[in-house]
């Protein structure tokens, strides 16, 4: 396997963290990891592999939390009993 495409497929499975809804930011993202592999060798690649994912994983929690925020809690709530509303909400 060349170094390229060691790089490609190191960086692409980390860019999988990041959530369908923000795909196109995680193709940035590893685009620029990529970048930065190429200019300081494979020993930064554990680096940027990480800097990927765990910036994938802040991007899904903020994700979820705005979803969770926003959800529609009083109309949930005028429906439903507050155990049943906040399990429905929360799954």
């Amino acid at each position: 396997m060349t170094r390229r495409r060691l790089t490609d497929a190191v960086t692409a499975v980390a860019a999988q963290t990041f959530p369908p809804s923000r795909r196109a930011d995680g193709h940035v993202v590893r685009d620029c990891a990529r970048d930065a592999i190429d200019a300081v060798g494979l020993r930064a690649m554990a680096r940027e592999t990480l800097s990927v994912a765990f910036a994938g994983l802040r991007v899904r929690y903020g994700v979820s939390v705005s979803d969770v925020r926003h959800a529609p809690w009083r109309p949930a709530l005028r429906l439903l009993t507050l155990p049943l509303a906040a399990t429905l909400l929360c799954v």
